[in-house]
């Protein structure tokens, strides 16, 4: 999929990647669309961040995959449901925070 859609190409032409999943988890860094995003961004040194539903990793072990930051759309419990329930949005509102204050 990532040689269909030029991602190699792209990347080297990004200051930084944000990449998606439903759950931030071991299968994540296994196979998945984020392995792979994280993969390329190493080979291109482009940082590469996921926004995602939930995280069910640490920061060693994201790191480790090549990811420089992990955000999940809830940081808080009772987040959570409001992000189910409006999942677009949540999803709109953590990524414009992303923007506003990610940094190297």
């Amino acid at each position: 999929m990532a040689e269909a859609v030029g991602l190699g190409a792209r990347m080297a032409e990004s200051d930084l990647v944000l990449t998606g999943e439903g759950t931030l988890d071991w299968q994540s860094l296994h196979g998945k669309v984020v392995a792979a995003v994280a993969t390329e961004g190493l080979e291109h040194a482009v940082p590469v961040v996921a926004v995602a539903g939930q995280v069910a990793l640490g920061r060693r072990e994201w790191g480790a995959a090549g990811l420089a930051g992990v955000y999940a759309l809830a940081e808080r419990p009772e987040e959570l449901t409001r992000a189910i329930a409006a999942p677009a949005e949540a999803l709109v509102a953590r990524v414009a925070r992303v923007a506003r204050t990610w940094s190297r």
